[in-house]
């Protein structure tokens, strides 16, 4: 791993919903606000339309989740708990 590169692993503490279309009869997004560390700073998740319910879904059953944001990956924690 080159030097610099560690983890920067951030807590997200609330995460807010927007969905946006692109025109009529068009597929949509959906941004995923994440706030990291009880508001120190946030994190803008878009996902395609078709994927937005996964995300929700993985969301809704984490008990917390945690962002690298080095590499931008969502660590989901306690998955069904």
């Amino acid at each position: 791993m080159p030097a610099g590169q560690g983890k920067n692993i951030r807590r997200v503490t609330s995460v807010d919903v927007i969905r946006s279309t692109q025109g009529e009869g068009s597929a949509g997004s959906y941004t995923f606000e994440l706030t990291l560390d009880d508001g120190v700073e946030e994190y803008l998740l878009v996902v395609p339309e078709d994927e937005a319910s996964t995300v929700a879904r993985l969301i809704q059953h984490s008990s917390s989740m945690q962002l690298d944001k080095n590499t931008d990956d969502l660590i989901f924690e306690k998955y069904g708990d």
